[in-house]
C-alpha cells in the first residue's frame, strides 16, 4: 500500500485510497507493509480473553474497518473504541459516517465512541 506524506493534511500522511475530495498527488510516497487489522484481533483475542481500549485512526480507512469489525462481532470483546473518522475526505462523506452510525446502532454497540475529539 502507498503512504503518502502530506503536510497540509492531518499530521501529515494518508493512505492511498483512502480518500477522494482532493488531490492526493502531492508530496512524497513510500511503499508501506500493512496488515488485516481485524484478523490481527482475531488472533489476539485467541491469547487474551478482552482488549480494554482500541484507538483506531487510520486517515480515512476507518470506515472499511469498522464495518468489518462489527460485522465480525469483534466489538463485543473490546471495552471502548475511539474512531476518529475522515469523512470530509470523501465526496460521498456524509453518507459514509451516516451508514456507519447505522451499522453501529444495529449491532446496539454502545461502545464505540466517534465523536471523541
Amino acid at each position: 500500500m502507498e503512504l503518502h506524506l502530506d503536510s497540509l493534511i492531518s499530521q501529515g500522511s494518508y493512505l492511498a485510497g483512502s480518500g477522494d475530495s482532493r488531490d492526493w498527488e502531492c508530496g512524497i510516497t513510500h511503499q508501506v507493509k500493512t496488515i488485516d487489522l481485524c484478523e490481527y484481533l482475531q488472533k489476539l483475542l485467541q491469547e487474551v480473553p478482552r482488549i480494554y481500549f482500541l484507538k483506531i485512526d487510520i486517515e480515512g480507512a476507518e470506515f472499511e474497518i469498522m464495518h468489518k469489525l462489527l460485522d465480525l462481532g469483534l466489538h463485543e470483546k473490546i471495552e471502548y473504541i475511539a474512531c476518529e473518522t475522515h469523512e470530509r475526505y470523501f465526496s460521498d462523506g456524509e453518507q459514509k459516517i451516516s451508514d456507519l452510525r447505522a451499522h453501529i446502532a444495529s449491532k446496539n454497540a454502545k461502545n464505540i465512541l466517534l465523536d471523541w475529539i
